[in-house]
């Protein structure tokens, strides 16, 4: 049998300022069905902790989270690798949350397993697990501060550091913001954030408001009235065609293989009325396609490729 070790820590906030949090830990492989726990540990005082897990299937994500009885639950999206010590924060917990929103189901993430990889991809692309802390893709253009994506996740950040850090109130009324979908509501912070994915338009204000509480997380929303937003939604945009000499111009259709690339098709060279000559080709993640395990390198070029329009397709046996 083949093992692991899973190191990390539990934490509020990220960098210089974090607090640790001594907090029972169990690490889960995700299933078609239910999540098998892979193993556990309690934190030690310094937030620490080390398990060791039996290596999941092949192409299984693995996941950690992090539990106290007052209905704090912090989640990390860990994926179908270790790449290293992992953290488990606030912030890793609203991109598992969002990330994760049509597999997870109450307190367990379940879904096909390419699914949740290219999820697992999607979540890392929004908080690193390694740090804690928003990822060098958000914290990069085309993201950073041209949309309002990396302030919104650190306000969500927020308004679950308020809850951790027994801020009065504030689980309470995070609980009363977000019910769930038979109208119940929501047993922990993750359930919670869960929602707020789920129904990114519902009550707005009330959760903006409850993001001034607490400031482990920055940058964040601005504190005006009305919220700078109608919708709590975590965009992430990607511009990257794998080569800066020929870029996206008109992209219009797009493809998806049985392996989650994405094939773009692209009717102009940038900043012109001419034609393009190529189209793109994007990972699950968004990454230009850099032709590993027989995949193609990115952009795609001849064949009679020009200006195609919305002309894209998969061929069924490849699909």
């Amino acid at each position: 049998m083949t093992t692991i070790r899973i190191t990390g820590t539990v934490q509020s906030g990220s960098g210089e300022d974090a607090q640790p949090l001594s907090l029972p830990v169990a690490v889960y492989e995700a299933t078609q069905d239910l999540p098998i726990t892979r193993g556990s540990a309690v934190a030690d005082e310094f937030g620490n902790f080390s398990i060791e897990i039996k290596a999941p299937a092949s192409g299984n994500i693995i996941y950690a989270a992090a539990f106290s009885p007052r209905g704090i639950a912090l989640y990390t999206v860990i994926g179908p690798q270790v790449q290293g010590a992992i953290v488990i924060n606030e912030l890793t917990t609203v991109a598992a949350a969002f990330a994760m929103a049509q597999f997870a189901l109450y307190a367990i993430i379940k879904g096909d397993a390419l699914a949740l990889r290219i999820a697992a991809g999607m979540c890392h692309n929004l908080v690193s697990p390694l740090t804690g802390a928003a990822s060098d893709v958000m914290l990069a253009s085309p993201n950073r501060y041209e949309t309002n994506s990396l302030q919104s996740l650190g306000s969500l950040g927020n308004v679950v550091a308020a809850c951790v850090r027994g801020v009065p109130g504030a689980l309470e009324k995070l609980k009363a913001s977000t019910p769930l979908a038979n109208g119940d509501l929501p047993e922990d912070t993750f359930q919670a954030m869960v929602s707020i994915a789920l129904n990114p338009a519902r009550n707005v204000g009330d959760i903006y408001d409850q993001t001034q509480a607490c400031d482990a997380y920055t940058p964040a929303l601005p504190d005006q009235s009305p919220p700078p937003l109608d919708a709590w939604t975590l965009c992430v945009k990607v511009n990257d065609s794998g080569d800066i000499h020929r870029m996206f111009g008109g992209p219009a259709n797009i493809a998806f293989d049985k392996a989650g690339y994405a094939w773009v098709a692209n009717n102009v060279i940038q900043g012109t009325p001419n034609s393009a000559k190529w189209i793109m080709v994007l990972q699950p993640d968004g990454k230009p396609a850099d032709g590993r395990d027989g995949t193609p390198v990115s952009p795609i070029s001849g064949g009679g490729i020009l200006g195609v329009g919305f002309g894209v397709a998969i061929a069924p046996p490849d699909g």
